[in-house]
């Protein structure tokens, strides 16, 4: 996007005039309605001031002439009063005339009108209500006046003053037109404020972007701020580009260290995977030793007995009761050796198939129950130095398609994980494992009543090379080699639950079966 493709309401030079502007016409807008109405209010005080002098004068030419009548001692003399009137009458249309104002006189009684030099019938004015002594506002073709009314009570005369509103509008007008011409001013200001603003502040700061979004330095001269900005932003970048080229190399390094990390956690898996079944050997070995010596030991005392009985045989010095003994002796041997060897065949045979099972990836169709109990015959080199009960509960015809050497790791790891971390040396306990099938997937849950796992440690038991035990030896593998078998080979989830000293909860879940 380019600079200049910016919404126009995201530009600086908008966001620096805008709020002047809307300031500079706020303040106008109340300027104008402020001295609008104090021009109003005070040509108000004007009409009214000049219709007051007005009717005050106009007042003073009635009572002159009433008075002149008075002093020619004819005010009873009805000639002499009409004489006298019609004069008043004709200086007030002098006046009026002199003073630029419309007015209309009758008498109260007779509703007689004596003059009017407007366009107004006596009627309109008599329906006109207007206030004695007050300013009013009368309206007549489309014309506004204002009004001033009195009365002349020694000739009952009604006397009606009235001023054109345009008399007094020009100022108005003025006004108007100035806040109009202030408005056009200030209006033709900001257009040359932006222009300024533009060439001052926009261009800089768009030479400044532009080389920005080009990933390169900018080098502006000019206005000192922003030749200092620039210079800023250059050394900023040279910073940036030389912090670029760190990381680069760190995540080099890093990426070199995760490849390794890997592979030596892949080594310390298959390790840990043969150290189990080093672990399984050595148990084995030593279980096959007994009844193999048995064995051995039973042969050997047959061959003995054998021997002796052939050489008196060849002498003819055997008894009757001698050769019973024998018979009865090599019955005993036989059975003991015999029952030795089965023993020694059975471990043989399963060690065989689990570990075979354990280095293979091969899936078939086995029997879940007889093959745990295989797996955990072949541990039995380990589980009988312990006090541990191991308890199998599971359908004697569950028959599975996976991978068994999948779940004799998985079972074998559970086990020992149980005997080095969940159980004092000799300490009495149960291990309960419970497997059981629900259309297409299976459950099995693995618990014992050890002494159970902290809180603080239970979100963290499945991480590689975490181990509460390293001073014993323990790798932190056991756990995380579990769940990457369940998760990755069987497709399945495990689960924990444990609380400190009351044992743990593993519930393993296995799909498409």
């Amino acid at each position: 996007m380019k600079f200049y493709d910016l919404n126009v309401f995201d530009k600086l030079t908008f966001k620096i005039v805008f709020p002047i502007f809307i300031t500079m016409t706020i303040l106008g807008i109340f300027l104008y309605f402020f001295i609008l109405n104090t021009v109003t209010e005070f040509s108000l005080q004007s009409i009214k001031k000049d219709l007051n002098t007005a009717s005050r004068s106009l007042y003073n030419v009635v009572d002159d002439g009433f008075g002149k009548l008075l002093n020619t001692g004819k005010s009873l003399d009805n000639i002499s009063i009409r004489i006298q009137k019609a004069d008043t009458l004709g200086e007030i249309e002098d006046f009026v005339r002199n003073v630029n104002l419309k007015v209309i006189i009758f008498e109260s009684k007779k509703n007689k009108l004596l003059l009017n030099n407007t366009d107004y019938n006596l009627e309109n004015i008599i329906n006109a209500k207007l206030l004695e002594n007050k300013i009013s506002n009368l309206k007549y073709k489309e014309t506004d006046y204002y009004v001033w009314y009195f009365t002349f009570e020694p000739w009952e005369w009604n006397i009606v003053l009235m001023k054109d509103v345009r008399d007094y509008s020009g100022l108005i007008q003025k006004v108007q037109i100035i806040y109009f011409a202030t408005g056009i001013m200030v209006f033709v200001i900001s257009l040359v404020l932006v222009y300024y603003l533009h060439k001052t502040i926009k261009v800089p700061i768009a030479r400044l972007i532009a080389p920005i979004k080009l990933k390169t330095s900018p080098n502006y001269t000019g206005v000192f701020e922003f030749e200092f900005l620039s210079n800023s932003i250059r050394d900023m970048m040279n910073v940036i580009k030389e912090n670029e080229n760190i990381q680069k190399r760190k995540a080099e390094e890093l990426q070199k260290t995760i490849k390794e990390l890997k592979l030596m956690q892949t080594q310390l898996i298959e390790s840990e995977k043969m150290a189990a079944l080093g672990g399984l050997v050595a148990g084995v070995a030593h279980e096959i030793n007994t009844p193999v010596g048995n064995g051995i030991t039973g042969i050997t005392h047959l061959v003995d007995i054998t021997e002796t009985i052939s050489n008196k045989y060849k002498f003819h010095d055997i008894s009757e009761d001698e050769f019973e003994e024998y018979l009865k002796t090599s019955s005993d041997l036989s059975t003991m050796i015999s029952i030795n060897l089965q023993k020694t065949a059975h471990l043989v045979k399963s060690f065989k198939q689990v570990a075979v099972d354990q280095s293979t990836e091969e899936k078939r169709k086995f029997n879940l129950k007889d093959y745990l109990n295989e797996v955990l015959f072949s541990l039995s080199p380990i589980t009988q130095k312990t006090n541990l009960s191991i308890i199998l509960n599971c359908d004697e015809n569950l028959v599975i398609n996976s991978y068994p050497g999948a779940f004799s790791q998985v079972i074998s790891n559970l086990i020992i994980n149980s005997i080095r971390h969940g159980y004092k040396e000799k300490q009495v306990g149960t291990i309960l494992i419970i497997a059981s099938k629900y259309m297409d997937s299976l459950q099995i849950t693995y618990k014992d009543d050890g002494c159970g796992i902290s809180k603080e440690n239970l979100e963290k038991i499945f991480d590689p090379f975490f181990t509460t035990n390293r001073k014993a030896g323990g790798t932190g593998l056991g756990l995380n080699i579990i769940q990457n078998i369940i998760v990755k080979n069987l497709n399945g989830t495990i689960t924990c639950m444990s609380e400190k000293n009351h044992g743990v909860e593993f519930t393993i879940k296995i799909n498409e079966l």
